[in-house]
């Protein structure tokens, strides 16, 4: 959960210093996140090993679905935002190291 707070903080920082930004940064992996969500969702029933299945498992379908898609979700916003960020500061990255390099 850390991980989607920590992105989405980022990406609203971002967003604040240039409002044009939203549709680059904010709405793709949002979409895309969702998109996973719903891909884990429906097709659980493949990733489910066979140990949950067995009698004595403790283990609820219900949570572990949630936690498993939740999860999925998480991980493909933080990914792709930080793809995105990377892309579209990659200029200013490489400026401000090699600036840095330079002067060392």
């Amino acid at each position: 959960m850390f991980p989607l707070l920590f992105f989405t903080f980022l990406d609203l920082i971002i967003i604040a210093n240039d409002p044009g930004n939203i549709w680059g940064l904010l709405v793709p992996p949002l979409a895309f996140g969702i998109l996973v969500a719903v891909f884990t969702a429906i097709n659980m029933g493949e990733v489910v090993s066979r140990r949950m299945l067995y009698v004595n498992s403790n283990t609820s379908m219900f949570g572990l679905t949630l936690l498993y898609v939740i999860n999925r979700f998480t991980t493909s916003f933080a990914g792709l935002t930080t793809t995105l960020i990377v892309w579209y500061y990659m200029e200013d990255i490489v400026r401000f190291f090699a600036k840095a390099s330079s002067t060392a």
